[in-house]
């Protein structure tokens, strides 16, 4: 599991894991059938844009 192998690293260095859901509603990714949102990929994006402008703001 992705989160397990995160906490390893977590351990040696502080971090976040963050999930973004992309699916749309059609099985899991680990089905051939599932579909990836590609409209969801601006939201991440623009979800690390904030995320590096409030940290660099800090400073």
């Amino acid at each position: 599991m992705g989160v397990e192998d995160f906490s390893f690293l977590a351990n040696k260095r502080p971090g976040a894991y963050i999930l973004l859901s992309a699916g749309t509603g059609q099985g899991s990714q680990h089905n051939p059938r599932y579909d990836f949102n590609d409209n969801i990929l601006t939201l991440g994006v623009a979800y690390w844009v904030e995320l590096v402008l409030q940290v660099l703001s800090r400073g």
